[in-house]
């Protein structure tokens, strides 16, 4: 596996175990591209492209459980249900842009944290 992927993977899964603790998942993705970009060892290339793997690796994921969300919530009251159903599309889309802002960021520090130790 290469490094690029195993550090997308490991700041995938910091990622996901941070949002789980409460205060913390405010810099979730930030802390998970920081741990991801450490393990790739790139350099600052190499950590964006850890940080943009890991926003794609969450894009698909969060849209197949938005589109199965929101089309069960549709299904509600007619008038409720429909404005349940996009406000969970629109939910996902700033969820995918906070992840992939922060995770690009942190995964930018780290890879130049640990181009620097080297």
């Amino acid at each position: 596996m290469g490094p690029l992927l195993k550090g997308s993977l490991v700041g995938s899964l910091v990622t996901i175990v941070c949002y789980l603790v409460p205060v913390l998942n405010l810099f979730a993705p930030f802390v998970g591209g920081l741990a991801g970009g450490y393990v790739a060892k790139r350099g600052l290339e190499g950590g964006l492209l850890v940080g943009v793997l890991m926003a794609v690796g969450m894009l698909l994921p969060g849209l197949i459980l938005a589109v199965v969300l929101g089309t069960l919530l549709e299904s509600l009251a007619v008038g409720i249900g429909e404005i349940a159903g996009g406000a969970v599309i629109v939910l996902w889309i700033i969820l995918v842009a906070h992840t992939a802002a922060l995770g690009i960021v942190g995964a930018a520090v780290g890879g130049l944290a640990a181009g620097r130790e080297e």
